[in-house]
């Protein structure tokens, strides 16, 4: 329980700092308007309710814990690619390619949380160091790539969560 909280703990701050940021360095690194950012917004929410539903199956069939590993790797791949990219177009493709895997990584969390303990541990300190960084640096790009990090301490301490947890109850 403790090696998935912990593991929680780093990716879902790596989300909130998507989130919390993403019209930030949206604005500052590709000059998108306020309305650009909003609907890039809802359609991120789209593709992250689009992955939700389309991976609910997949927790069921092979258990919350690899739906998440396979969503971390699903979402540190975009989230590179849209550090690298200089073009509005291919920070909207990557995005949104990004907002697949925001849904199930957090559907999968909640599924194996309701099946080890209530949520207790949160954390703020992705938003924290995007902004030291991106302070120190003077670059948003090197700030956000805090959020890949946190995506992969996550992936690598859910590594460590031992396996009789990932099943779902209906395989019990």
């Amino acid at each position: 329980i403790i090696r998935f909280l912990i593991a929680r703990m780093f990716y879902i701050d790596g989300l909130a700092t998507v989130f919390s940021f993403g019209g930030i360095y949206a604005a500052g690194t590709f000059n998108m308007t306020e309305q650009d950012v909003l609907m890039f917004g809802i359609a991120l929410n789209v593709t992250a309710g689009l992955g939700a539903a389309g991976f609910g199956w997949l927790d069921d069939k092979i258990g919350s814990k690899r739906t998440i590993l396979l969503s971390l790797t699903g979402l540190v791949l975009p989230t590179i690619l849209i550090l690298l990219v200089t073009t509005e177009y291919w920070f909207w493709v990557f995005g949104l390619i990004l907002g697949i895997f925001v849904g199930p990584v957090q559907a999968a969390s909640r599924t194996l949380m309701a099946r080890l303990a209530p949520e207790g541990l949160q954390n703020e300190m992705g938003s924290f160091l995007v902004g030291t960084l991106t302070y120190i640096f003077e670059s948003q790009r090197i700030g956000m790539s805090a959020i890949v990090l946190f995506f992969l301490i996550g992936f690598v301490l859910m590594l460590g969560v031992p396996k009789a947890i990932e099943t779902s109850p209906q395989s019990r």
